[in-house]
């Protein structure tokens, strides 16, 4: 267009006599600003050449141009140039403005998000570094309590070593869920599924971690049906649900009751964790499981009160991957109820 068509229109509309003066600056500025890298190097000096080429044919030979019909027809084809022009150029001018702006309202927000992407993964790791710090102080005072008595009281030293035990166990489990976290995350979380005998698990769980649930001094029972066949589960997985649920129970529970049900729904078994304790307030129930938890609820005196809602957010995905759900139900003070299902084993016939 501004190469071809430009030059043809000035030498057939009158020259520089006419407003294609005016039209040739505004292709050079346009072209300016829609172009870029070896397109603007070579095509911009070409048309200022081009545009140059025309006004100096048309001085030196005048033969070349069709001149306008009379002078008020060259002022009205310049004021048809400057003022078409004019408007080309601040319709150009004001969507550069527009494209400006919104690309800077685009950054400002990817800044934003940027920030609070920052922010939830420092408030992640401050509670993560709490957590992990809480079993290391108590791994520290009972080492240093059990090195002193263990000649003077043995008794209190076997004590100091069960909690150091203890608490190892507790900073191994949320090592664990901090890499199935990444493990989740990357979709790297695999299951290896067979037949599993639902209540053995059940009872093995409970007698390895029997702290969890006894160390401030809740009762456990379990109500097992029977005639529950095998599920198809990952035995591993399994169990560090049932450890997380179970951890969540004991932990806000004092001196009340946990209860484990056992049953079938269909073609599914249900795995049910009653508590007494304390409850989850409303307003924290359904984020519980969705991701963990980067701020303390009101109501909680602690981030171990209120825990990482990591050990939740990885049981759920264990039980998605399973095929079945979870589900939480709660009564602030009256205690709180977790249940997922699992797929039965195929049975024969």
């Amino acid at each position: 267009l501004f190469l071809l068509v430009f030059p043809a229109l000035f030498f057939t509309g009158g020259g520089y006599r006419s407003g294609m003066p005016v039209f040739f600056m505004f292709a050079i500025a346009f072209s300016a600003v829609i172009l870029d890298g070896r397109a603007l190097k070579i095509l911009l000096p070409l048309e200022a050449v081009t545009f140059a080429a025309c006004l100096g044919i048309a001085y030196w030979q005048p033969w070349t141009v069709i001149p306008l019909a009379s002078e008020l027809a060259e002022l009205a084809d310049i004021a048809y140039a400057v003022i078409g022009a004019g408007l080309a150029m601040a319709v150009a001018v004001q969507l550069l403005i527009g494209i400006y702006q919104n690309n800077q309202r685009q950054l400002t927000e990817q800044n934003r998000a940027l920030a609070q992407v920052d922010q939830a993964r420092a408030e992640f790791l401050a509670v993560v570094a709490h957590e992990l710090n809480t079993p290391l102080t108590v791994i520290k005072t009972h080492a240093s309590e059990a090195g002193r008595e263990l000649l003077h009281a043995p008794d209190q030293a076997a004590q100091d070593v069960h909690v150091i035990e203890t608490e190892v166990d507790r900073l191994g489990r949320l090592v664990s869920q901090l890499l199935d976290m990444t493990r989740i995350n990357e979709g790297r979380l695999v299951l290896e599924c067979a037949p599993q005998d639902l209540d053995e698990i059940v009872q093995r769980t409970l007698q390895a971690y029997r702290p969890l649930w006894t160390r401030r001094g809740n009762s456990l029972t379990v109500v097992s049906d029977p005639s529950l066949p095998p599920v198809l589960a990952d035995r591993e997985r399994l169990t560090q649900v049932l450890v997380n649920l179970l951890s969540n129970a004991g932990r806000h529970t004092d001196h009340g009751a946990i209860t484990i049900t056992l049953n079938r729904v269909d073609d599914h078994a249900r795995i049910t964790v009653t508590d007494t304790g304390s409850g989850i307030p409303p307003e924290l129930l359904p984020r519980l499981g969705e991701g963990p938890l980067r701020e303390r609820p009101a109501g909680l005196r602690s981030a171990r009160d209120a825990g990482l809602g990591v050990g939740l957010m990885i049981s759920r995905h264990i039980v998605d991957a399973h095929g079945g759900e979870l589900t939480l139900s709660s009564t602030l003070g009256a205690g709180t109820t977790a249940s997922f299902t699992l797929p039965l084993a195929d049975q024969p016939g």
